[in-house]
């Protein structure tokens, strides 16, 4: 599936929903997240002027991403007003070879119904393979990283996705320790670690800011107790063979 983006010829590889919606996470007025994976031409990667390996708000002009928005909205018959991230091939590899939680969405986003928009055959060869990117020493790093980021932003009072954040922290430390003790990512959380977070979501305690935030807290840390008890499996990252499969979708 080609597209052109600033004069400059693109394969699309894969698009996917992601974000809340993916996580089974979202609500009534929640946005509607998309990211997907291309490939410039050959021939744009070898010239003087390097491509962005990321189109989205921050690099692409209104009006191009408006021309690539209308040319998804007819391929896909949907209305694409999605917050949309498109990743270069090798930008997305190397995210995803450091385990990046929202590169592992991506990969594994499959095993939920309805999420992936389209995947060509070279991509399905990557998904294949999606153990190859886990390392899962990698992963506990990023991921309670993000569950200590995320709780650091929840404790501010001036931010106004502070409820959401606090319940994005829990969600990371319940992903990764899914992640060990499964020895494979899952998109969604256990039906009861998903009402917890909806509950800090939701503030379904109905508390003040500061005491939802004490409560997350003790929660975070009898979770991360756990997840520093568990014994992380082996990872099979075979650099020749995910570099293969890179260079398959350029054509090579």
């Amino acid at each position: 599936m080609t597209f052109t983006v600033n004069n400059k010829k693109l394969t699309l590889h894969f698009l996917t929903v992601v974000g809340s919606t993916l996580h089974n996470l979202n609500g009534l007025n929640s946005d509607v997240d998309v990211k997907g994976v291309f490939t410039w031409d050959n021939e744009e990667l070898l010239g003087l002027n390097e491509p962005a390996d990321t189109l989205d708000k921050k690099n692409m002009s209104e009006n191009d991403r408006f021309e690539l928005m209308s040319e998804l909205e007819v391929r896909f018959g949907r209305k694409f007003d999605d917050d949309l991230d498109l990743f270069e091939a090798k930008k997305f590899f190397k995210n995803a070879m450091k385990s990046d939680p929202n590169m592992l969405d991506m990969l594994w986003a499959n095993e939920v119904s309805g999420m992936v928009l389209f995947c060509s055959n070279e991509f399905k060869k990557v998904l294949d393979n999606r153990m190859l990117f886990l390392n899962f020493e990698l992963a506990k790093k990023r991921f309670l990283g993000m569950s200590f980021n995320t709780f650091k932003l929840g404790s501010k009072e001036n931010n106004k996705n502070n409820f959401k954040d606090l319940a994005k922290s829990l969600q990371s430390l319940f992903s990764f320790k899914n992640l060990v003790e499964n020895k494979e990512f899952s998109p969604r959380l256990k039906e009861s670690q998903r009402r917890e977070v909806l509950a800090v979501k939701n503030n379904s305690f109905f508390k003040e800011h500061k005491e939802l935030v004490a409560l997350v807290k003790v929660m975070r840390q009898d979770l991360e107790d756990e997840c520093d008890q568990l014994e992380l499996p082996e990872s099979d990252n075979d650099l020749t063979k995910l570099n293969s499969l890179l260079l398959s979708l350029r054509g090579l």
